[in-house]
């Protein structure tokens, strides 16, 4: 009976089968060892929250992290591992929503004999229960059967099921709204729900806190991986290279390989794996030596590749698409971070437009709760972006930008921000700064800073900005100039000044 409830033996955490495909690892010992840990502690203790949420940009090692909680949960004395589930993009059973509850029941059967005897008699009222709705299956297939053995016993040790990479698995929401329901809503008791994805907005809605509309707290704990400070993961990652490339590495290319990586365990995977696919010590040296210099790698291309797919693939009208990617584009092209309202002032788009496309690329940007600015985990995502468009493309967003610098600039004026007196030096005026925040604001700050650097990468499209540029220096030339003293940055200007007369002769 078992065998026919549909259940996808590829997706279990421990499994050889589909092995063709890249299984994630167990962290490297002595790695990830406070999250471990208080993922631990959150299993074994039955206080503690039903469920626990890890989410993090591509790449962070959330799914090596959960295969490490996998192993920790069958080692305990106090919690035991009764079901996963492991999403694979790469496995059609495994990204299908459709056999995720009967692969956990499968589980479930083959551990609690009680439940077994339920989902047997379940099954063969309704032999067709496995192709029903999710709603139906959570019912049938878990909530029942679970009952039932609870009516029997406690569990001594704290049963935990684990669901890795939720975002690989096609319309997951399906499948995991009536399961949260679940658990919210007590019917899965003495259960613990582990699940790890990247932060995609249909999961984030049900899963983060915030979001879940429920009348009792949410029982879903949540833990940001890329919150993590980046000393604690960059001691990781470095103590994963060593173990990986001592035998061929200097010092020097370990902390290369570990500054270059930021945040991402895959970076530093890739490499390994690039270096590591030569056989002789020699050439693995060199390709190491290239993978420093270059700084490209075909799976982190292909990873964005995916993600934009997503966000701006062929499900959108054209119009949709050229808006997505002009407000990319504009991202990668600024010189500083800016907020959701900034860049959609720069890219002459709509600011709840800009929000929502940030809230889609969650894997690889995200807003900084410090500045509310829009920021990238890792330099390889705006590089990829970059190319993605030839030379006269970006040439073209430098020119774009450089005209709504001067748009922005048209605001300037004598006196800005009103001081009483000439006489008075800037730094003896009380609330400068206050006055500059709210006289000047971010994208006028942005442009006065910026518009030469953005006319300097004009290239090709230098005399396009030209005109534009001369009634500028004519017109507001004085009061960019007394802005930018107010800021500070009075040096710029004779920069600026002095690399575009350069250009234009």
């Amino acid at each position: 009976m078992l065998a026919k409830l549909g259940y996808s033996a590829k997706a279990f955490y421990d499994t050889d089968k589909g092995s063709q495909y890249t299984r994630h690892r167990h962290c490297l010992e002595g790695t990830r060892a406070k999250i471990l840990e208080n993922i631990q502690h959150w299993a074994e203790n039955a206080s503690e929250s039903t469920g626990y949420w890890i989410w993090g940009m591509a790449g962070t090692g959330k799914s090596t992290i959960a295969m490490s909680a996998c192993n920790l949960f069958k080692k305990s004395e106090k919690c035991a591992l009764v079901a996963s589930f492991f999403c694979s993009r790469q496995i059609e059973e495994c990204r299908d929503y459709r056999t995720i509850v009967p692969t956990l029941a499968y589980q479930l059967a083959r551990g609690f004999r009680r439940f077994a005897v339920v989902l047997k008699d379940i099954y063969n009222a309704d032999p067709e229960i496995a192709s029903k709705q999710p709603e139906e299956q959570v019912l049938k297939l878990l909530i029942e059967p679970w009952k039932a053995v609870l009516a029997f016993q406690n569990q001594k040790r704290v049963p935990v099921i684990v669901l890795d990479a939720l975002d690989e698995c096609t319309e997951v929401q399906r499948a995991l709204k009536p399961l949260i329901a679940a658990i919210e809503e007590g019917k899965l008791a003495q259960i613990k729900f582990l699940f790890t994805s990247r932060p995609k907005q249909p999961i984030q809605l049900l899963l983060h806190s915030d979001q879940l509309n429920m009348v009792i707290p949410s029982k879903v704990k949540v833990f940001e991986l890329h919150g993590v400070e980046k000393d604690e993961v960059q001691k990781d990652i470095n103590a994963y290279v060593t173990a990986e490339l001592k035998s061929i590495a200097t010092e020097k290319h370990l902390q290369q390989l570990t500054d270059l990586s930021g945040n991402l365990f895959i970076f530093a995977a890739t490499v390994v794996k690039y270096v590591m696919g030569m056989k002789d010590p020699s050439s693995q040296l060199r390709r190491l030596e290239k993978a420093l210099k270059d700084n490209k790698h075909q799976e982190l291309d292909q990873l964005y590749a995916g993600v934009l797919q997503d966000v701006i693939g062929k499900d959108f009208e054209k119009d949709e698409v050229d808006t997505r990617w002009n407000i990319l584009h504009t991202m990668v092209a600024l010189f500083q971070p800016m907020t959701c309202k900034g860049i959609a002032v720069m890219a002459s788009s709509g600011e709840d437009t800009v929000r929502v496309l940030i809230e889609q690329l969650q894997a690889f940007c995200f807003i900084s709760a410090k500045d509310q600015c829009v920021h990238t985990f890792h330099l390889s995502f705006p590089e990829y972006i970059t190319r993605q468009s030839d030379e006269m493309n970006i040439s073209k967003y430098h020119e774009e930008l450089s005209i709504n610098c001067f748009k922005q600039m048209e605001q300037l004026r004598f006196n800005m921000c009103d001081l009483p007196s000439s006489f008075v030096r800037d730094a003896e005026v009380e609330g400068l700064q206050e006055r500059i925040k709210e006289r000047i604001g971010e994208t006028l700050e942005y442009s006065c800073h910026f518009w030469g650097n953005h006319v300097l990468d004009t290239g090709p499209l230098v005399r396009n900005v030209m005109g534009e540029m001369a009634s500028f220096v004519k017109s507001r030339g004085v009061y960019w100039i007394e802005a930018m003293s107010l800021m500070n940055s009075l040096l710029k200007c004779g920069e600026v000044l002095d690399a575009l007369l350069k250009v234009s002769n």
